[in-house]
C-alpha cells in the first residue's frame, strides 16, 4: 500500500515538472507587453481598459493601481494597443513590436473628453528593456534578404550583437556573447 502511494506520488511530481519545463520553453520564444497610462497632469490612471490585438487575437486588461498592464507570453509581432476609460478619449497606438524574449513598453497618455474621441498614435519611440540584462537580436526576413550573406543561415547570426567568429568550432557555429560556439540555441 506504502509503494503503491509513493509511485502515485513519484509519478505527479512528474507530470508537475514536465508541465514546469513546458511553459518554461514557450515562454523564451514569446515576449510580453507592458503598457502604461496617464492622463494629462502625468497621474497614473488605473482601471483604464486596455486591448492589445496582434496576430492571435485580441485580449484585454486593466491598469492597476499604479496605471500598468502586462499583456504575457505574446506570440512576436506588431500590435495595436488601444486604451479607454470613462471620462477620457480612446487613445491607440497601432505598431507596438513585441519581440521574443523581451518586454516591450508602450506608454500611452489619455486627453480628457467622451470615449467617442479616438487619439491615434501614429509612431511611439524606442524602448529600452530595462528589466533585462540580455542581449539579443530579432533578425526578419526583410533584413536577410537587404543584405550580402551565403545562402546559409549562420552568415546572418553575424550581423546580430554580441557575435563573433566560433573559434575552434568553426564559423558554423559563432560565439554569442562570449560563449562557446557549442552553447548556441537557434529557435526559428
Amino acid at each position: 500500500m506504502a509503494k503503491k502511494l509513493v509511485a502515485v506520488f513519484a509519478l505527479a511530481a512528474m507530470l508537475f515538472s514536465l508541465a514546469a519545463l513546458g511553459f518554461a520553453q514557450e515562454s523564451t520564444v514569446k515576449g510580453n507587453l507592458a503598457v502604461t497610462v496617464s492622463d494629462p497632469s502625468g497621474a497614473v490612471v488605473s482601471g483604464a481598459t486596455v486591448t492589445a490585438n496582434g496576430p492571435t487575437g485580441e485580449r484585454s486588461l486593466q491598469t492597476d493601481a499604479e496605471g500598468r498592464a502586462l499583456f504575457q507570453v505574446l506570440i512576436p509581432g506588431y500590435y495595436s494597443v488601444r486604451v479607454g476609460k470613462e471620462g477620457f478619449k480612446t487613445a491607440e497606438v497601432r505598431s507596438a513590436e513585441v519581440v521574443t524574449g523581451r518586454t516591450s513598453s508602450v506608454a500611452l497618455k489619455l486627453e480628457l473628453g467622451t470615449s467617442a474621441t479616438t487619439i491615434e498614435v501614429s509612431a511611439s519611440s524606442v524602448q529600452v528593456d530595462t528589466t533585462s540584462t540580455a542581449a539579443g537580436s530579432n533578425l526578419t526576413d526583410t533584413f536577410y534578404q537587404s543584405i550580402p550573406v551565403g545562402r546559409g543561415v549562420t552568415g546572418l547570426f553575424y550581423a546580430a550583437p554580441g557575435v563573433a567568429s566560433g573559434g575552434g568550432t568553426g564559423t558554423a557555429n559563432p560565439s554569442i556573447a562570449g560563449g562557446t560556439g557549442l552553447e548556441n540555441n537557434y529557435v526559428a
